[in-house]
C-alpha cells in the first residue's frame, strides 16, 4: 500500500494525514457513494462506536464519544431530534481540544464524523480520514499495514450492512 501521500503531509506537520482522495479509500469512497442513506448511517454510528470505546479505554473519565454515539444512534431512530445529536457530536469535536495526543485528537474527530452520518453520508469518509490518520501516528514501521487492514475493514463492513435487511428497524422519518 502506497502511504506516499500520508507521509508528505506528516513531514509537512500537516494535522490530517489521509484525504478524500487518498488512494487507500478509493474503493471505500466509490461504494459509499452508491450506498443508500441507512446503509451509510448504520456504517457510520458502528464505526464510530468501535472508535468511542477505544477513547473509553484511552480516556475512561470522559463519557463524550460514546454519548455521541448514543445520541445519533437515538437520533437515526426518530427516539430524539437533532439538536441533541448535533451537542453530543460538537462535544466529541470538542474532547478534540481538550486531550494531549493527536491520535486521540483524530479518534474523536473520527467520532464525530462518524456520527454525521445520520446527518448526511457526505460525512462518511469524515471517520476513515481521521481514524486512518490516528493509525499512522501511532503505527511505526507497522503502520502501513495496520492504515491497509482497516482501509480493507471498512469496505467490508459497508459491504457487510449493506446485505442488511434494514426494514424492520426503526428509522426517524427524514431517514427514509
Amino acid at each position: 500500500m502506497d502511504l506516499s501521500d500520508a507521509e508528505s503531509r506528516y513531514e509537512r506537520g500537516n494535522a490530517i494525514l489521509f484525504t478524500r482522495d487518498s488512494p487507500c479509500l478509493s474503493a471505500l469512497r466509490r461504494t459509499l457513494e452508491s450506498s443508500d442513506r441507512r446503509t451509510v448511517a448504520l456504517w457510520g454510528l458502528e464505526r464510530a462506536r468501535r472508535t468511542a470505546e477505544e477513547l473509553r479505554r484511552r480516556h475512561p473519565d470522559d463519557p463524550r464519544p460514546m454519548l455521541a454515539v448514543e445520541a445519533c444512534t437515538r437520533w437515526c431512530r426518530g427516539e430524539t431530534r437533532m439538536p441533541e445529536a448535533k451537542r453530543a457530536i460538537l462535544d466529541v469535536h470538542a474532547m478534540a481540544r481538550d486531550v494531549d495526543s493527536p491520535a486521540d485528537s483524530a479518534l474523536c474527530h473520527a467520532v464525530g464524523q462518524g456520527c454525521s452520518c445520520v446527518h448526511t453520508p457526505k460525512h462518511g469518509l469524515g471517520l476513515p480520514v481521521y481514524e486512518l490518520t490516528a493509525a499512522f501516528l501511532e503505527g511505526g514501521t507497522g503502520r502501513v499495514g495496520v492504515v491497509a487492514w482497516k482501509a480493507t475493514s471498512y469496505l467490508v463492513d459497508l459491504k457487510r450492512i449493506g446485505e442488511m435487511d434494514k426494514e424492520d428497524m426503526p428509522w426517524a422519518p427524514f431517514m427514509s
